[in-house]
């Protein structure tokens, strides 16, 4: 027993240095990216700057961004459903998607507001480290992980309310996640996010520090512009 724990011991020791000696590579790179090339550094390191622009960062700013979250996922979400029920797209969707949006709505923002919003923040955390990884990986992965938590659970009150389902509530629980998932990821991933970022970035502009600025003027040879 005191051997094993003595090779567990060592075995973390050894993964620690390793996620250490990670970190301090990529820092070194980025240390020789900006010696050997100062203007594309800043480049990337602006970009950085501008896709946290995007992100909430005030209660109010929070607030704001997950209405127009929930109400382009939600609503979307509802279109799809109703469209599968009627076996097919047609204009009287969009008017009667309003119908169940005006219950599901106040659902999924409770839901993200106040309980999977900070969660899937602390879960995505684990998978990827702000200020050491892109600001995109960070964002990918707290959206994929709020995909995993809300569909089950949105799909779960979407049965209980809208559909007839008796003794076999648990069957078709499964099977409306099963069909919504694959929607409301690839919806999130590539529509609704950038769409709602965008929108919120127009919202709440942010005005450029002076530190930038002079960096801009560094740049072109310190020729103020």
């Amino acid at each position: 027993m005191f051997e094993l724990d003595k090779k567990f011991v060592k075995f973390k020791l050894l993964y620690e240095e390793k996620e250490y000696a990670i970190i301090i590579t990529r820092r070194a790179a980025e240390q020789r990216s900006q010696d050997c090339c100062p203007a594309a550094f800043l480049s990337v390191k602006n970009k950085g700057k501008e896709e946290n622009k995007i992100m909430p960062k005030t209660k109010l700013q929070e607030v704001v961004f997950n209405i127009l979250m929930v109400f382009v996922m939600v609503y979307a979400m509802i279109c799809y459903n109703i469209a599968l029920n009627m076996g097919g797209m047609s204009n009287i969707v969009f008017l009667n998607a309003f119908h169940e949006l005006v219950i599901m709505g106040p659902i999924a923002f409770i839901l993200d507001f106040f309980l999977y919003g900070s969660l899937s923040k602390k879960l995505a955390f684990r998978i990827v480290t702000p200020g050491v990884d892109k600001p995109i990986m960070l964002i990918l992965a707290i959206s994929s992980i709020t995909v995993c938590l809300m569909c089950p659970t949105m799909s779960f009150f979407a049965t209980l309310l809208f559909k007839s389902t008796g003794k076999e509530f648990i069957a078709v629980w499964f099977q409306t996640t099963a069909l919504n998932f694959p929607m409301a990821f690839f919806w999130q991933i590539f529509f609704a996010g950038p769409l709602v970022r965008a929108v919120f970035g127009m919202i709440f502009k942010e005005k450029e520090p002076q530190v930038m600025k002079e960096e801009a003027e560094y740049l072109e040879g310190g020729e103020a512009r």
